[in-house]
């Protein structure tokens, strides 16, 4: 029997002869498995590209391909998408891979009411004999790097200064509601995931993280986030979007990834390492104790240091290109070094689980 992926928001995509979609219990993972030649072997997938979108410009280059912003033909009128396009040295199976993950997650926040923390995945498709597309949601709004640069205000002494003059402290308390809000928001998400879906993002950084430009659906869904680490329902003030499921992977009887950046390394699940690249991606832009009241600085710092096996490492003195830690004073580097650093087996992130971080967040509401 054939099953649609319509239902599930890839409508003209393709058909695979088993519900891969009816997941969110981890541990039915395994079934994945004997349908990926199945899936591989449809591909081609139904249609071109070319016929039914109009390809506008490049939004970012990553690691495995580009992604454009394009306008899509609809039944009375254009719709604006984003369309990730791996390059033709990729193989088509990092795409489709990636494609399975994203669509799970998004059901799985779907059916909890949260789907708008995703965008909508709407196919996957050729764009020529060599390359596979994902086509989806345009979110309306803008990167966390953005969005900081605009609405966060640096202060000298920020974290260090108890008191301040009157306009410095409000923009202060801005900048901790801001950040705040944000992190929580992504720890809750980070929560589900791993509670549902063993899943880890691995490439949670500053810029796979939006805030949706606010609409009157978007409020209506996220004003209160209720968890039961938190002593109250969280309100969100900023509709959070999480993207990029590129480096993820979840884990059943066997794993199921997307990338192969991790591949010397087993992809188990770390449960702090997606909340501590977060971060740490946010503070090497942005540092901390230049934005941030002393107790939410303070809150950070204990949240990032972590354990090995011979000493413990302040994550927010930066981490080096090789993978080692940096002398304090330093200027925060962000790349592959931090990533290198998170894979360690002998690395301690307990700090940095999101439902440890929920649970200590309350100490500081």
């Amino acid at each position: 029997m054939h099953y649609s992926l319509d239902k599930y928001g890839l409508d003209g995509c393709y058909y695979i002869t088993s519900n891969v979609y009816d997941v969110p219990k981890w541990n039915h993972l395994h079934t994945l498995i004997p349908l990926k030649k199945q899936i591989y072997a449809i591909a081609p997938l139904l249609h071109g590209i070319d016929i039914q979108y109009e390809m506008g410009s490049i939004l970012a280059v990553g690691t495995y391909g580009k992604v454009f912003h394009a306008k899509r033909a609809r039944q009375g009128g254009e719709r604006n998408i984003v369309i990730k396009e791996h390059e033709t040295t990729t193989p088509s199976s990092y795409t489709l891979h990636e494609a399975i993950l994203h669509a799970i997650v998004h059901k799985t926040f779907t059916d909890i009411g949260l789907g708008c923390v995703i965008p909508e995945l709407y196919e996957v498709t050729t764009r020529s004999s060599n390359s596979v597309c994902m086509a989806m949601e345009w979110v309306q709004g803008s990167t966390l790097l953005q969005y900081f640069h605009i609405y966060l205000t640096p202060i000298r002494n920020a974290a260090t200064t108890s008191i301040l003059p009157d306009s410095l402290e409000r923009a202060r308390a801005k900048n901790d509601t801001l950040l705040l809000d944000v992190v929580v928001q992504v720890a809750i998400y980070l929560t589900i995931l791993q509670k549902k879906l063993q899943f880890n993002h691995r490439d949670l950084k500053i810029n796979n993280v939006l805030i949706r430009h606010t609409s009157a659906r978007s409020r209506s869904i996220l004003r209160l986030l209720d968890h039961p680490l938190l002593s109250k329902p969280w309100e969100c003030r900023y509709d959070v979007v999480v993207i990029d499921f590129g480096f993820s992977c979840m884990m059943g009887d066997s794993s199921f990834e997307a990338g192969t950046f991790f591949k010397s390394y087993p992809p188990s699940i770390n449960a702090g390492r997606d909340l501590a690249l977060f971060l740490y991606s946010i503070h090497a832009f942005f540092p901390f104790d230049h934005y941030l009241s002393p107790p939410l600085w303070a809150f950070f710092q204990s949240c990032m240091l972590i354990p090995t096996e011979s000493t413990s490492v302040q994550l927010l003195n930066g981490i080096q290109t090789d993978g080692t830690p940096c002398a304090p004073g330093s200027k925060i580097p962000f790349d592959e070094g931090i990533y290198h650093f998170l894979q360690k087996k002998e690395v301690d992130l307990t700090s940095c689980d999101p439902f440890v971080f929920l649970k200590n967040v309350n100490l500081i509401l």
